[in-house]
């Protein structure tokens, strides 16, 4: 909840991606949880960061992901060892503050995944190719643990986030996504 909390206090949106060049959410909340371990989920296979990215494919544009900087990835430290499993929605990100958000209850802050990335959205839940690299990854019996704009936290399964209600946007927004689309692309044993 520290990103909708400090979002609140700076009465500026949500914690996120500023600039060219990046510093993502879970770094910028370090210094409040001061524990990086609650970014790892005990259940998934594994958990990276964006440096894990530049290992494979090259700068991705990070400055500093949970509580790693470039400096420590230059100095060869392992970013597997400072990894995370939790991304913000980058469809929340983009709703701006706090109170723009129309259902707080029905709209998802952070979800689990195991790929590198700091962020997730909707369309990430059909890519059965990248489940696990670069995205959402079931491992909860087929499902994941999602955190709601409101702070609830609730076990669902990817189609679940997509319909009945989808729970990525803002329900005004909703005709912006091929929602249909989505739902046949999830994976059919996550779905």
């Amino acid at each position: 909840m520290v990103p909708f909390q400090k979002a609140r206090e700076w009465e500026t949106p949500y914690p996120g991606a500023y600039g060219s060049r990046y510093i993502t959410w879970r770094y910028l909340i370090m210094p409040y949880i001061k524990n990086k371990d609650i970014f790892v989920c005990p259940s998934a296979y594994h958990s990276w960061n964006e440096f894990t990215y530049w290992q494979v494919y090259g700068d991705p544009g990070v400055d500093a992901d949970v509580d790693m900087t470039v400096a420590d990835f230059q100095a060869g430290v392992d970013p597997s060892k400072h990894g995370a499993n939790y991304a913000l929605n980058t469809r929340a990100a983009r709703i701006g503050k706090i109170d723009a958000a129309e259902n707080p209850s029905g709209l998802i802050l952070i979800g689990e995944t195991e790929g590198y990335g700091a962020s997730i959205s909707p369309i990430q839940v059909t890519w059965p190719g990248w489940y696990g690299v670069y995205g959402p990854y079931p491992v909860h019996n087929n499902g994941l643990n999602w955190v709601f704009a409101d702070g609830h936290v609730k076990w669902m399964k990817l189609a679940q986030t997509l319909s009945p209600d989808f729970l990525w946007d803002n329900p005004s927004n909703i005709g912006k996504y091929d929602i249909p689309a989505l739902l046949a692309g999830i994976y059919p044993d996550f779905r």
